[in-house]
């Protein structure tokens, strides 16, 4: 499982739910991911980022990129676990604090 964190006004967060790191790629667009507007972060811990080889600024409407591995944050996930186990795994959580 995968968890997409994207920081919204005031402090809050929108925690989204999905399959695969196949399934983000296909559903963020690249240039969102690029600029730092999600967290990607799987249930093991393992966070992602988009691969930054691609240079360009202006992206346009980009999916099916390739997600590589940035780092490891076990307390982020069990964080997002925890918070879609308590409201029964929905697939998107809006205004989590």
């Amino acid at each position: 499982m995968i968890y997409v964190i994207e920081k919204i006004q005031n402090d809050k967060l929108r925690l989204e739910r999905y399959q695969s790191l196949v399934e983000v790629a296909n559903s963020l667009e690249l240039q969102d991911v690029y600029g730092k507007a999600y967290t990607i972060i799987s249930e093991d811990g393992v966070i992602y980022d988009c691969d930054r080889t691609l240079h360009s600024k202006d992206f346009g409407t980009i999916y099916g990129y390739t997600l590589i591995r940035i780092g490891i944050d076990n307390k982020l996930a069990v964080y997002c676990r925890e918070k879609f186990a308590a409201l029964g795994w929905p697939d998107e959580i809006e205004n989590v604090e």
